[in-house]
């Protein structure tokens, strides 16, 4: 309908009035978001951005907010006077920059507009809308040029991170092995190979193995072969606290949402509610933290540093600084739950996959081999049904069978981390045994499939290693839910499947 005459605010009390209007006038084209009628408007996606330039940005502000420089550097000046000094030098700059205006106030500079705060707007600008740092470039130049000289405004996206680098939650750069064995660190900070597989550090192409790090002093570095970038997830919480909003909704969960008895929240779960009464100590204070560990792109080391992260968390705490409440408090944090898609899981937790695919059932899994895609299917799913549902009786509409069988037992945490705790693992590649042909071997679509396994057979435990999580994190064995499924990925994951089976591709 036309806005001109629609009057939404207005109570109508003739209906065909309105009829008659929507026949006569008809909608609004490309009237899609219901501004007029009470909803907000929604903000479009946004574009992916690095993570260094999201946390040279996080917590100085968004939306329509001010920001306020000096509450902002108060709070990052604790962090930078026990780093190095060169960082407190960048910090005494990054003052001076809040203090000195753009350009000269005699030419129409607003005194609230130092060199500091544009730069902080442009920046967020950047990371909103995932400009390249190219473009970034040309857009300062433009500013530059076109503001009134002389302006201190910086001419290009390094001198802007340059500046504002104090504000940024750090990263840490980790050599690794080529090979995933090892990280060069504590007692291997030192070495130039790997003492497992043997591989050297650095690149050995005389190309790539050297780089010019500073063109004038003619300094050389050499280039490591796999680095691991690691971000400290306690500089991470101390800023999350020293932020207004989100101190105050680290208590949400306890204060502000609803409490009806049904599922609105993780709060609501059972894994929540039996961890707070097992733990009650965590449960004390609702600022306490639980972690998801979102396995995206699976790094062989991500788990590793996670938890050993999240054990101190665990023991002692962290102290922190509450904006909201205006008072240092010990907050401390857990690992709630993983989420990863099936191949990410079996390597996190260790399970073998095939024929123990199961996460539940474990050694009692049911499965099929097809010996013409090479591929294990998993067929035996009625079970988990009631034992009068129609469908147990069906045959042809799934595996030709009948399914009388009860549902596999949940296999608890400490039954599994006691089934794993004697598995040596070692970490890494490995070598490969020679091949003797390089023709690859075909499958034998004649051979009939294997039949389902019967449960109860005597097997070695579905695992090959122990968890690195049952081993720093004492509480882990007692979370019901220790990996959820990430759906997003899953669908592409069954959906890759059933195509390469359709199509035979190997």
């Amino acid at each position: 309908m036309d806005v001109s005459f629609a009057e939404n605010e207005r109570a109508w009390e003739d209906v065909g009035k309105v009829k008659e209007h929507l026949v006569t006038r008809g909608c609004m084209e490309k009237y899609e978001i219901w501004t007029r009628h009470g909803e907000q408007e929604v903000a479009g996606p946004e574009k992916e951005v690095p993570t260094e330039v999201e946390d040279m940005v996080y917590g100085v502000g968004c939306g329509e907010d001010k920001i306020d420089l000096e509450e902002m550097l108060r709070h990052a000046e604790p962090e930078v006077l026990i780093g190095s000094a060169r960082g407190l030098n960048n910090f005494q700059t990054l003052q001076k920059a809040a203090k000195e205006v753009l350009y000269e106030e005699s030419k129409g500079c607003d005194s609230e507009f130092s060199t500091l705060r544009p730069v902080l707007e442009l920046m967020r600008l950047k990371v909103r809308y995932g400009w390249s740092d190219s473009s970034f470039d040309s857009l300062l130049e433009l500013l530059k040029n076109m503001l009134p000289r002389p302006n201190s405004l910086p001419y290009n996206t390094y001198q802007a991170k340059k500046l504002i680098c104090p504000l940024s939650l750090g990263v840490e750069k980790i050599h690794a092995c080529v090979n995933h064995c090892i990280l060069y660190r504590k007692e291997y900070t030192s070495l130039d190979e790997c003492p497992t597989c043997g591989a050297s550090r650095y690149k050995s192409n005389r190309n790539t193995c050297l780089e010019a790090s500073n063109i004038f002093e003619g300094t050389k570095r050499k280039i490591p072969q796999r680095v691991m970038w690691y971000f400290p997830v306690k500089d991470r919480i101390k800023r999350i606290c020293s932020n207004l909003r989100d101190a105050d909704l680290m208590r949400w969960h306890q204060e502000g949402r609803k409490k009806d008895g049904m599922l609105h929240h993780p709060t609501d779960a059972h894994q929540w509610i039996n961890f707070d009464a097992k733990y009650e100590e965590f449960a004390k204070d609702p600022r306490n933290i639980r972690f998801v560990l979102s396995t995206d792109g699976l790094n062989p080391f991500g788990d590793m540093s996670s938890s050993h992260n999240t054990t101190d968390l665990w023991k002692e705490g962290l102290k922190v600084w509450d904006e909201y409440l205006r008072e240092y408090f010990t907050v401390k944090a857990i690992i709630f739950v993983i989420i990863n898609d099936y191949p990410a899981m079996f390597s996190v937790s260790g399970q073998i996959k095939g024929k123990t695919g199961c996460v539940i059932c474990l050694n009692g899994t049911y499965y099929r081999y097809l010996p013409g895609s090479n591929k294990f299917v998993y067929m035996q799913h009625r079970q988990f049904l009631r034992t009068d549902h129609k469908y147990r009786k069906m045959k042809s509409e799934f595996d030709g069978t009948e399914e009388s069988d009860p549902p596999q037992k949940y296999t608890s945490g400490e039954k599994v981390c006691e089934m794993t705790e004697k598995i040596v693992c070692e970490f890494g590649k490995g070598t490969k045994k020679p091949s003797k042909g390089t023709k690859r071997k075909k499958p034998d679509k004649t051979k009939k499939p294997e039949d389902r396994k019967k449960p109860g057979d005597q097997l070695p435990p579905p695992f090959k290693k122990h968890s690195i999580f049952f081993k720093y994190l004492p509480y882990w064995k007692d979370l019901e839910v220790r990996h959820a499924i990430d759906v997003m990925h899953l669908e592409k994951n069954v959906f890759d499947n059933v195509i390469e089976t359709l199509l035979d591709i190997p």
